[in-house]
């Protein structure tokens, strides 16, 4: 059994960032969120909206040509940039510098999404990859593996248990199982996985297991997920290591959770988030 840590029970205000009084934006570090097409640009907007909200200092969406728009009427604080394919999102990477990458929410499991997570995988940028960003591996798992294990950077891989299942296997149902699975996957992939679920479970490249505080119920409701992947990027951005950022993001998630109670949506998370944030 791998060594288990629970969190659950931890306060962790005061690990959140504080920006030095002579500081500027550019010290708060820039993270850049890919969107997907105009259908599921809301969920790049959640990230890239949260980024911000946890302290990021900038924010760039890069985005198909007829999704800019949108995301900048969503969100009036981010950057947007346009691609048009994978080649032009590589060239923005090695022409810009990143803090952290978010790539997945919104993103269609296809060809070209493993070309853009390809490049990015060759950047000095924490990534932080979900939803179709891992599930685009399905057909390719060692093309995955490959990607992400020579990483010298962060690497936080957020997946529900369907798109775990796709890259890694199915998770055993039993916690310890469960736990051990997990943990020889980001041993080997040398990651930051957290396994989201009723019981949320994170792994580390040494492969400690830690539970995460647990959300309301209602968490469960679309968007959530892009929510707690933006909170991620938006600390990693600050240079808050992943080993302090996931279970802090986790830990705003669920205060967020119990504080809007019932029939939250995604939406409405981002101000709750500031409620908490102001109040410590």
């Amino acid at each position: 059994m791998p060594e288990f840590i629970d969190l659950r029970g931890t306060d962790w205000t005061s690990l959140l960032p504080n920006p030095h009084p002579a500081g500027h934006k550019y010290g708060r570090g820039h993270c850049l969120v890919i969107s997907g097409p105009v259908q599921k640009a809301g969920a790049a907007a959640l990230a890239a909206s949260n980024a911000l909200r946890v302290g990021a200092g900038l924010v760039t969406v890069v985005a198909p040509e007829n999704t800019m728009a949108l995301h900048v009427i969503l969100n009036p604080s981010v950057m947007v940039e346009p691609f048009g394919s994978a080649s032009d999102f590589a060239t923005l990477l090695a022409t810009s510098h990143f803090d952290s990458c978010i790539a997945g929410p919104g993103l269609p499991p296809t060809d070209e999404t493993r070309n853009i997570i390809a490049a990015m995988c060759q950047t000095n940028a924490n990534l932080i990859l979900d939803a179709g960003a891992i599930s685009a591996f399905e057909t390719a798992k060692d093309d995955f593996a490959n990607l992400i294990t020579p990483r010298t950077p962060q690497t936080v891989l957020t997946p529900h248990d369907g798109e775990y299942a796709r890259v890694f296997g199915s998770a055993p149902l039993g916690v310890r199982d469960r736990a051990a699975h997990l943990s020889t996957q980001a041993e080997n992939s040398k990651s930051h996985i957290v396994l989201k679920g009723r019981r949320s479970l994170y792994a580390r490249p040494n492969g400690a297991i830690s539970i995460l505080p647990k959300g309301s119920k209602w968490l469960a409701t679309a968007g959530t997920g892009d929510v707690f992947t933006g909170l991620i990027g938006g600390l990693l951005a600050q240079n808050i290591g992943a080993q302090t950022a996931i279970p802090l993001a986790s830990w705003l998630h669920a205060q967020a959770s119990f504080k809007l109670g019932r029939f939250l949506t995604s939406s409405d998370m981002q101000t709750a988030i500031w409620d908490i944030l102001r109040g410590t």
